[in-house]
């Protein structure tokens, strides 16, 4: 049988390379599949190393496996690491001069503590919210009684990965997190010593501000998105990483939010050669910015809804943005969305479940015209009926995604590529998704532009960059 490549063909003309490069991709859990697959279409030759052992099946017939990342870094021309964790490896290998995409060991204690994170933006000059970090749920109950008011809590180090230990009150006075706070200690993971911060909840809008650093300066464009982290329409049920994004472009650097936040965490990235994607995720009102937390590494589902506006090559970016020479690349519109879809088990985690409903389901209605706006997550190559089978065992197959130039265009193109919305689209058994995702922007824009945060390219002119 045909191969993937073969079946769904090279990227467009205009994107494909005529230097093929070596692109090693390196993490635990295969999020940089998507990425690995284009750059494999744009001509390029990928290799993706996956630490877990259960997620060994991602990619399998898509995307050639390295089995040890470390004994491939030789054979590479840019090393592209796809999640924290990795920083010390990545400054090795920048300091013995590879072409390295990812982060820094600065750049993992800015994400994954908490404490560290918020004392940097506040030694950069930037506010933030009152906090204060715990290893103890009795002192923590007994300071917010001491303390009355509104407060979030956030799980520091290795235990933010579980999304189920974060709270964020609903009452003024937090009564209801305190009730929670025996609930989250008796599910906090055995292995790991609770350590969390409380945070002021602040009321506003949610909005991150984002971009790539190529090592001494920001690559534009600037990255306004909009989280969707609820499972369930209407913003209801469990927190999952992410259901789905909306993306603002802007190639303007007078952007108000930009110039109170992430223009001025440049000195720190620059001190410690920091060369990928950051974000600082904030609440905006109109007293002002308050940054929650960083994400120093490559964001999912915004990196496929990235690729879906991109209108660059990806392999010379990541090349160029490892190397250090990426200043700015071409999107096709002002907008860029993306939808998860999933199927069960997620967003929780039963093997037995999985197998049950979801073990090797066939992705349908995947085509030549329709594989740019089916960006990979868990899936792989069946070789012998030539088609997309789901992998790994969490239900997060892929990501839909659409661009335009308003954000109710954008919906539209995003939402048509699936199969209950066109005839021939997309589609796959059990399947689940929100149906409201960009739905928040007719919500957020007024306020937004009240408050004076609202870049101008949103209301004139174009996203894209003048030919």
């Amino acid at each position: 049988m045909p191969t993937a490549l073969e079946v769904y063909g090279p990227v467009a003309p205009s994107l494909q390379t005529q230097r093929p490069l070596k692109f090693l991709f390196v993490g635990d859990w295969a999020l940089s599949l998507d990425l690995a697959w284009q750059v494999l279409r744009e001509g390029h030759q990928p290799k993706i190393f996956i630490k877990d052992a259960d997620c060994k099946d991602i990619g399998d017939n898509l995307v050639p496996k390295s089995e040890s990342w470390e004994s491939d870094v030789a054979w590479a021309d840019v090393v592209v690491f796809e999640d924290t964790g990795y920083g010390k490896a990545q400054d090795r290998l920048r300091r013995e001069g590879k072409p390295v995409v990812g982060g820094s060991e600065v750049g993992d204690r800015l994400e994954d503590d908490r404490d560290f994170g918020q004392q940097t933006l506040k030694d950069l000059g930037i506010k933030t919210l009152e906090f204060r970090d715990f290893t103890d749920f009795q002192e923590a109950r007994g300071w917010i009684q001491a303390n009355p008011g509104r407060y979030v809590l956030k799980p520091n180090g290795p235990a933010a990965d579980f999304k189920g230990l974060a709270y964020a009150a609903k009452r003024r006075d937090s009564t209801d997190l305190l009730e929670m706070m025996s609930n989250l200690a008796s599910k906090w993971p055995k292995n790991l010593k609770p350590t969390f911060q409380l945070q002021k909840f602040a009321q506003g809008v949610e909005v991150a501000i984002g971009a790539f650093f190529n090592g001494t300066d920001w690559v534009l464009p600037l990255i306004m998105n909009f989280e969707h982290k609820k499972f369930l329409t209407g913003n209801l049920g469990p927190n999952t990483g992410e259901m789905g994004t909306s993306i603002l472009w802007d190639y303007s650097r007078e952007n108000r939010l930009f110039q109170a936040t992430l223009e001025k965490v440049a000195p720190k990235l620059r001190e410690s050669n920091y060369h990928g994607y950051v974000d600082i995720n904030c609440i905006v009102n109109e007293n002002g910015a308050w940054p929650l937390e960083f994400t120093c590494r490559f964001g999912y589902p915004l990196t496929q809804i990235t690729v879906d506006g991109m209108r660059n090559p990806v392999g010379t970016f990541l090349e160029q943005l490892a190397r250090g020479t990426a200043t700015t690349f071409r999107v096709g519109g002002r907008f860029s969305l993306g939808v998860v879809v999933a199927v069960p088990p997620f967003p929780f985690a039963s093997k037995p479940e999985y197998d049950r409903y979801s073990k090797d389901l066939p992705l349908f209605g995947v085509t030549k015209e329709r594989i740019d706006h089916v960006r990979l997550a868990e899936v792989k190559w069946d070789t012998e009926h030539g088609r997309f089978l789901t992998a790994n065992e969490s239900g997060y197959t892929l990501i839909v995604t659409g661009t335009g130039d308003t954000m109710e265009e954008t919906k539209r193109r995003t939402y048509g590529v699936l199969g209950e919305r066109t005839t021939g689209g997309v589609f796959l058994p059990n399947m689940m998704y929100r149906t409201d995702i960009g739905d928040r922007w007719t919500h957020d824009e007024p306020l937004l532009r009240e408050w004076g945060w609202f870049p101008k390219e949103t209301v004139a002119g174009s996203a894209r960059v003048p030919q």
